[in-house]
């Protein structure tokens, strides 16, 4: 149940880090320690299918997103790599992103370093363009994980020259006899990272998860997030990025 738990979670930060609330960015077991040895963390690879790209609030592309990240972890270290790609045979656009991160969790606090780069695939060789014009953004995020709530903060430190720069904070609260996370989300300011022209309540909403049971030896865990934008109309204007007021993801752990 825990790692229902967990699913979910991430469901409702990739919903609100892609399309999961903030434990963002998608699956990484923080519960995990040294479990191979002493001198050897764990390495995880999850793969997630969802009927939409939705990230804090914001919708990219229109076609289902099939997301997945592989991580490492070792004691309270985390490393870890998330890539979305779009399935409906689109190359340009936000739909496509990667995620590189880098965390240290002790107890419920956690801290990350978050590497963002939306890119189109014809332009894959900007990736290792650092310079004013560069395409990736550079995240500190700072979060603490409760049986019952969790609370984050994320903070755009590096991006192109004359990138608008917010903290963006969301909390939530969880209920897991009944597989239900509820959560919302705050930009303080115009945000390049967040695709939003002012600041203002960006993502608020629910994630349910429920568990199909197939026979005793096979159950899928499918969650679905409803969550509403009322900044919605202050989105950035650009072809791939969703100006929806509401947005439902229905999504599988693979």
């Amino acid at each position: 149940m825990r790692k229902l738990m967990t699913i979910a979670l991430l469901c409702s930060a990739l919903m609100s880090q892609a399309t999961v609330p903030d434990s963002t960015t998608i699956v990484i077991d923080t519960s995990a320690t040294d479990k191979v040895g002493p001198k050897v963390g764990k390495m995880n690879l999850d793969v997630f299918l969802f009927s939409r790209y939705a990230w804090r609030g914001v919708q990219f592309g229109s076609g289902p997103s099939v997301q997945a990240q592989i991580s490492y972890t070792k004691g309270g270290f985390i490393a870890a790599c998330y890539v979305a790609k779009s399935i409906n045979g689109g190359n340009t656009g936000y739909p496509n992103t990667s995620n590189i991160m880098l965390g240290y969790q002790y107890k419920g606090i956690s801290l990350f370093v978050d590497d963002y780069y939306f890119y189109d695939e014809d332009n894959l060789d900007r990736y290792f363009d650092w310079s004013d014009t560069t395409l990736h953004y550079t995240e500190i995020r700072l979060k603490y994980d409760h049986a019952r709530f969790y609370g984050m903060g994320g903070y755009n430190v590096y991006a192109a020259k004359g990138a608008n720069k917010a903290l963006y904070i969301e909390a939530g609260y969880k209920v897991p006899e009944h597989g239900l996370t509820f959560f919302a989300g705050y930009l303080f300011d115009t945000s390049d990272l967040n695709f939003s022209t002012t600041a203002g309540l960006t993502n608020i909403g629910v994630t349910k998860l429920k568990e199909l049971r197939f026979n005793d030896k096979f159950a899928l865990p499918v969650f679905g997030t409803l969550m509403a934008n009322p900044n919605y109309k202050n989105m950035v204007d650009t072809p791939g990025v969703g100006r929806n007021a509401l947005t439902l993801v229905i999504g599988t752990f693979l």
